[in-house]
């Protein structure tokens, strides 16, 4: 194997470490986030309540993916995007590798979308914060 085959493995193992931390997070999350309890106690009955909810996972996912963006920056492979784009899809296929193929027999498409969709911007966004704050730095 050389050295930039290891690089993606190495991008495809992180990611799925990275997957497997979130999933856990969002399992102990429900439970013990003030936030969402919070917002569950005062505006469950309100209409607005899953907007507010999906803006405060959007942040939460955004800040935990800082770690994965930060440890695929330190990789340096010479096709960058491409090691993304492996991290991201393997955590993606893991977790929703059932519902991929029931896309529309899922309960809620919107959600399911919706969750979809903050994966694979999560990573992508937090590499073009890293990237905009060290510019900036130098």
């Amino acid at each position: 194997m050389n050295s930039e085959t290891s690089k993606y493995f190495i991008a495809l193992t992180i990611g799925f470490i990275y997957h497997q931390f979130l999933l856990l997070f969002w399992s102990y999350s429900r439970l013990y986030n003030p936030i969402t309890n919070m917002l569950f106690e005062c505006c469950a009955s309100k209409g607005w309540f899953r907007l507010v909810l999906y803006g405060h996972d959007l942040v939460v996912n955004l800040l935990l993916s800082f770690a994965l963006a930060f440890a695929l920056i330190k990789l340096d492979a010479k096709r960058f995007w491409f090691s993304v784009i492996l991290a991201v899809s393997i955590g993606i296929i893991y977790s929703y590798h059932q519902n991929l193929f029931n896309f529309f027999v899922h309960s809620s498409v919107f959600s399911l979308g919706y969750e979809l969709f903050v994966m694979v911007l999560s990573c992508p966004i937090a590499i073009l914060m890293i990237n905009y704050l060290h510019s900036e730095k130098n």
